[in-house]
Order: structure tokens, then sequence, then C-alpha cells
């Protein structure tokens, strides 16, 4: 994209268009997705589609929404960016541009940058540390301080405290599972040769199997003497 191309987009994200972070408390984890939003009515939903034609990322939403005033239902349209490589796309070149919405936009693009680094060399099954987690949600809060959702959390006695305590059950319990999902993979044994209990993988006993042994060294053992 052309600077003058992320000159418009900023201006436009500066009027119609927010930074935000959801973090919201499932039973046994904690959501966190970035979000870039820009919404129009429906007739002018063609500046929305431009900035998905320009960008590459992102996707235009139709809803509707009911006015408060005269209760009647108006069509809208929401273009949305929630990957953390696109927000931080979106961020960094709209940055330069920004007269409004500088620090929101700092913000949003820290949270991705924390979340996307931690991620390389973390395997699939790898967790992300707990104090990445913290911090993300510690920025969420600051960023949404302002936000209907902040005040929301807010009167619900969501505050910083209720977050990080949530958090650490939720690392400790799954920490728990893992525990318990290993140790219910595996059997005790005793050796036929020495009469050392030890454990194995239930996949690694061969079936039909009569003799077990603790060690190479008690096999070849008990095969002299038998």
């Amino acid at each position: 994209m052309e600077n003058v191309d992320w000159a418009w987009l900023a201006g436009f994200l500066d009027a119609d268009g927010c930074f935000t972070c959801a973090v919201s408390d499932k039973k046994k984890s904690i959501s966190i997705t970035p979000r870039i939003i820009a919404s129009q009515m429906i007739d002018r939903k063609f500046v929305l589609d431009e900035c998905v034609s320009m960008t590459g990322v992102g996707t235009v939403y139709t809803k509707k929404e009911k006015s408060a005033k005269s209760l009647t239902s108006k069509e809208q349209c929401m273009w949305h960016v929630g990957k953390y490589d696109d927000v931080l796309y979106i961020c960094r070149g709209v940055r330069p541009f920004l007269k409004i919405k500088q620090k929101q936009c700092d913000i949003l693009s820290t949270i991705a940058e924390l979340r996307l680094g931690v991620r390389v060399g973390l395997k699939t099954t790898e967790r992300i540390p707990i104090e990445n987690t913290l911090e993300v949600v510690k920025l969420a809060m600051m960023l949404n301080k302002d936000s209907s959702s902040g005040r929301s959390f807010r009167r619900n006695g969501k505050d910083w405290e209720y977050w990080k305590n949530r958090i650490v059950e939720i690392y400790e319990y799954k920490d728990r599972s893992a525990i318990e999902k290993y140790n219910n993979k595996r059997v005790s044994i005793k050796c036929d040769n020495c009469g050392i209990v030890f454990s194995r993988l239930k996949c690694n006993i061969r079936r039909n199997t009569k003799h077990h042994f603790c060690s190479r060294q008690c096999s070849i053992e008990w095969s002299k003497k038998n």
C-alpha cells in the first residue's frame, strides 16, 4: 500500500474505527481477541469493501441494530480485523498518520507483538507462558478502560485482581489436568528380576507379554537364570 492509502485509512479509523482487545472468561480458559473495527450504515458498505480491497485483510459483516429512540431496526455493516498478524500489519501501517487514536493503536500493536513473539519456537502442544498472558490482559484492560465492555467489567467486579486470580487458577487447573492425563497413560509394573516397581506407558507394553523388566540389564540377568 502507498502512503496515501495508509493516510486515508488512518483518517477513517480516527473518525469511525476503534482499536480494542476482547477478553472473555470461559469455563476452562480465557479468550483474548485483538480487534480493529469500523462500522458504516448499509448504504455506505462500499467504504468498508474498499478497506478490505486495499489491505487484503479483515471481513465485512452486516447486522441489524435497534435505535434506542425510534425502536426501529437499522441495518449496519462492520469491517472486522481479528487475527494477530493482520492487526499488527494494520497498526504499523496507519500509526504514522493517526491524529487521535495513537495511544490505542500503540497498545494494540504491543499486544499483537507480545502474542506473536511468544509463539515463535513454541510447539503446538506447548502452552503460552503465564507471564505473557498476564501482561497481555493487563494491556487489554488499559485499552478497554473507557469502552462499554470495560465499564461493564468494572460494574461486575472484573477488575485487574479478578483477571489475575482467574488466569492463575486456569493455569493451575491445566497443570493438574496435564499431570493426571500423563499419569493415566502409565501403569505400575514389577520387575521380574530385581523386584523394583516402575512405571511404563501403556502403549509401550506389548500384548501377551508375560515378563517385564525395568532395564535391559535385568532382562539379560533373568534370561541367564532361566
